[in-house]
């Protein structure tokens, strides 16, 4: 229903396409501008997200204690970001290793690899004091600037994260609730 609200049809009427890793996308027509999306859900909660000509991806988790987090750390995360997560307290832990992870699966939905890209790949900041940075893809920070990620905590208990390729778009955010 949202698809169809903004491209201006019923939502029957809308056809997919299907990626090398089954990232959905509208199946190719005449209309222009080009529209992407993507989502995510998470316990009860669903982010969708929503773009014109620019590839789109976000990623939803709800923050929880994980016993083996360390294991999923040392799997996942590249050398830097390894390195970095063993100087936090284990309070810091927690969030630094879900936002990290959101970050990592929004890049990987927006280029539509998803996990058939390794994960540790995919460096990016863990310093939560300020903005979140992409700092590389496949070690290549010139491919990793092509990218603007931004954070978002949509409700207590969750992190969030939005990759969008370019920079210079406007962030709009609507809360839909039952």
């Amino acid at each position: 229903m949202l698809l169809g609200q903004y491209l201006g049809i019923k939502a029957n009427q809308i056809e997919f396409s299907y990626g090398s890793q089954g990232k959905p996308a509208l199946a190719p027509c005449d209309r222009e501008p080009t529209l992407s999306f993507n989502l995510s859900h998470s316990q009860d909660h669903v982010l969708y997200a929503f773009t014109q000509n620019r590839q789109i991806g976000i990623d939803l988790e709800y923050i929880r204690r994980l016993p083996d987090i360390e294991t999923i750390v040392e799997h996942f995360f590249s050398a830097r970001e390894h390195s970095v997560f063993q100087t936090l307290s284990p309070s810091q832990k927690i969030i630094a290793f879900f936002s990290t992870w959101t970050c990592k699966e929004a890049v990987l939905k927006a280029i539509g690899e998803g996990l058939a890209q390794p994960m540790d790949q995919i460096e990016v900041s863990l310093d939560l004091s300020e903005s979140v940075r992409l700092l590389s893809i496949e070690d290549d920070p010139k491919l990793s600037a092509q990218w603007s990620l931004y954070r978002l905590q949509p409700v207590p208990d969750y992190s969030a994260t939005l990759a969008v390729r370019g920079q210079g778009w406007h962030l709009k955010c609507w809360q839909f609730t039952e």
